[in-house]
């Protein structure tokens, strides 16, 4: 069927088009703003979105998750050491936000794919050192040992490789990188989530 350039517009899609561009707006936001790349949080007054902060999709209910930081300059905790530091001077808050089961379906298999590889290497290194003493007590010829140092390398690799993968998977989902009177700075947030908050003015 041709369009019709006088037709009027069916109230239908001009209503579903609002709804779609205004469904951020519509949801109760409170406590929240946008600074740069930044998410200014008030602990005390937030109220998220039903919207996922790492894709901005819409999601069903919101997710407990606590929030570290340590208020201390990098220059103390390097000097008095990290521990020490988040012991003396670390504060925590609660909060509730949203995350898209896409976003944690991706971080659990980040994490199984990082447990994987350190236990496997972790395990590859006990099995050749059991099949190394065995040959070597065997009286195999001294080539065959060398031809089995390949197993250690390889595990090495992959236990050593896990680690950072590991600590990746397991980095908090989102960052304090300032802390001022009752405010939080905090850094993770998609630049799509953030559009949608009001600016942060400071007073």
């Amino acid at each position: 069927m041709d369009n019709n350039p006088y037709q009027s517009p069916n109230p239908d899609q001009s209503l579903s088009s609002i709804s779609q561009a205004s469904d951020m707006t519509n949801v109760p936001i409170a406590g929240l703003w946008r600074d740069g790349t930044h998410l200014v949080l008030s602990p005390s007054e937030s109220q998220f979105p039903l919207r996922c902060i790492k894709t901005n999709e819409p999601v069903a209910s919101f997710t407990p998750h606590r929030i570290d930081w340590i208020e201390a300059s990098l220059l103390t905790k390097i000097l008095v050491g990290w521990m020490i530091a988040k012991s003396l001077w670390g504060r925590s808050t609660d909060v509730e936000f949203g995350l898209s089961e896409v976003f944690q379906q991706k971080r659990r298999r980040l994490i199984r794919i990082a447990w994987s590889l350190v236990i496997g290497g972790m395990a590859g290194l006990i099995v050749f050192t059991f099949v190394y003493v065995a040959v070597m007590l065997s009286g195999v010829q001294e080539s065959t040992g060398d031809m089995l140092m390949f197993i250690p390398v390889v595990a090495s690799f992959a236990a050593i490789g896990g680690i950072p993968v590991l600590v990746l998977a397991y980095a908090p989902i989102l960052r304090v990188t300032k802390c001022k009177d009752d405010l939080l700075w905090l850094s993770g947030v998609t630049p799509e989530f953030l559009n949608a908050l009001p600016q942060w003015t400071s007073e």
